[in-house]
């Protein structure tokens, strides 16, 4: 007899405000709805039971009525018996306060708080106070402790099936895994060489998912001789179908029937497509003049440490010379907006010589972008305004500083626990968009079009731009000869209806 109150009777599965009545469809729109809950910013707090409790209540309120609530039944996993809903206070207050006595975990180097968190969220996972979500809520916990400790994390980089055993580990006291696995995602390089290392010598179908996702995810910040290990890792096809057949228990003769050859074929399309990407980044012979520009909070420093750290800083002083780039790696400027006076400055790099390449980074909102900045400043006051008043000027400005960049990225940093991504890459020749490209990056590509083809002098300039403006309308769902949105498409990317447009199809 099923005693579990928090299940629909003679069923697994857990009751729900959305009337759901089997699992598989429950999983995927709780995650659904957590994930989205989580990209509007999750409460702060003092890293106390109050805490977790303000996170898992405010990612699982549209699923659950007890979102937010201390389970009341035990739990059990396999062999593990976690904490007795008894103990549940006592145990995060002796949590609570060895993250008190540890000053928070601040001022310490970054092995030194991967093996600390290690043992606080080994603890916290025993303590798993909800029924349901503890896994997600400790993410959350996990993020907001390293950002105000001064440390930067990637959840992305957290391999799920290396966390399940790290927690089952430090179920018996053993917290060296959980810290390996905090600091590999400390680490972006050495997170995918591990990674790479995982899938490289035995890539079979649950492989190949991984792979996919490293490309996808990660490709800007994989290093040359990563991409090179996983040229060399895809570049049998036939080998990957005969181990995907093997894993499946086929004969390697095997014509898989369940798409994994398309999936193959995907994959190593992906690869050649960055490979090529970075051919192309080499092709240019002249310095380039990085603009970096997103308001406070929205992850443009991480953007430099991550890509530019080896180029030099342009101070801002003086005019753009290319004799104070002796290194060869061009300069970088970072801002939080594109004022009259970043404008100048790239004006000056292109007519110095420099290749000008702008990056604008954008959190999800300006409350997201709050949270981030100054820790734990959030949710209201001055520093909100601050950052959405740049947002809006940055973005108002992105056209007319298209007349002096030679290519535009638009970095996506408003996604929780995943990291920034290039939603749109806007060259004369082309505009290519990520398939999950936010509605605010196909606005502002649809705005530079505009802008290049009302600076247009010759009939050709005219016609680029139309071809752009296309670029904008098929990422946008829009079927450029039909003018209708295909049906497949229809609110792909974008939460509201494709936007009307004028006669002509393109927004021109």
């Amino acid at each position: 007899m099923n005693d579990d109150p928090y299940l629909i009777p003679g069923s697994g599965v857990l009751r729900n405000k959305l009337g759901i009545q089997d699992a598989p469809t429950l999983d995927r729109l709780e995650r659904r709805l957590s994930t989205e809950r989580a990209s509007q910013g999750v409460p702060a707090g003092d890293f106390d039971l109050k805490h977790l409790r303000a996170i898992h209540g405010h990612l699982f309120q549209d699923v659950y009525d007890w979102a937010g609530q201390v389970r009341s039944v035990e739990i059990t996993k396999g062999e593990s018996q976690f904490q007795f809903r008894q103990f549940i206070d006592t145990g995060m207050a002796d949590v609570h306060r060895r993250i008190v006595a540890s000053n928070y975990l601040r001022g310490l180097d970054q092995d030194a708080f991967a093996g600390k968190a290690g043992e606080i969220l080994g603890d916290v996972n025993y303590v798993h106070p909800f029924r349901e979500g503890n896994g997600r809520t400790q993410m959350a916990y996990l993020e907001q402790l390293a950002t105000q400790a001064g440390h930067k994390i990637d959840l992305s980089l957290i391999d799920g099936e290396r966390w399940i055993e790290a927690s089952k580990q430090a179920h018996r006291g053993d917290y060296a895994g959980m810290s390996d696995v905090i600091a590999s995602a400390m680490d972006p390089r050495r997170a995918l060489d591990r990674k790479l290392a995982d899938v490289a010598d035995r890539t079979d179908g649950r492989d190949l998912v991984q792979l996919t996702k490293i490309v996808r995810d990660h490709g800007e910040r994989l290093s040359d001789a990563q991409i090179g290990r996983l040229d060399r890792a895809t570049a049998d096809l036939d080998k990957l179908a005969e181990r995907y057949a093997q894993r499946q228990g086929r004969g390697a003769a095997s014509s898989p029937s369940d798409g994994s050859t398309d999936r193959i074929i995907a994959l190593r399309e992906a690869v050649e497509d960055e490979l090529g990407r970075r051919d192309r980044g080499r092709v240019h012979d002249r310095p380039t003049f990085h603009v970096v520009v997103g308001a406070i909070g929205a992850g443009k420093s991480a953007l430099v440490a991550d890509r530019l750290s080896d180029v030099p800083e342009d101070r801002g002083t003086g005019r753009v010379s290319a004799r104070g780039d002796a290194s060869g790696n061009g300069l970088v400027l970072e801002s939080r907006t594109l004022d009259e006076a970043v404008l100048e400055r790239m004006q000056d790099a292109r007519s110095e010589g420099y290749r000008v390449e702008l990056n604008y980074v954008r959190a999800a909102s300006a409350e997201q972008a709050a949270q981030r900045s100054a820790r734990r400043i959030v949710g209201s006051g001055p520093v909100v305004e601050n950052a959405r008043s740049e947002m809006t000027r940055a973005e108002a400005a992105i056209p007319d500083a298209a007349a002096y960049a030679d290519q535009i990225r638009l970095y996506d940093n408003g996604r929780q626990g995943r990291p920034m991504r290039v939603a749109a890459d806007l060259e004369r020749e082309s505009y290519r968009f990520d398939p999950e490209a936010p509605a605010w990056s196909k606005d502002i590509a649809e705005r530079v079009a505009q802008a290049e083809h009302g600076r247009a002098t010759t009939r050709a300039d005219m016609d680029r731009a139309l071809e752009r403006a296309k670029d904008v309308a098929r990422a946008d769902g829009l079927d450029v000869d039909g003018r209708q949105p295909r049906q497949e498409d229809r609110g792909a990317g974008r939460s509201q209806t494709v936007r009307e447009r004028n006669d002509d199809g393109h927004g021109l």
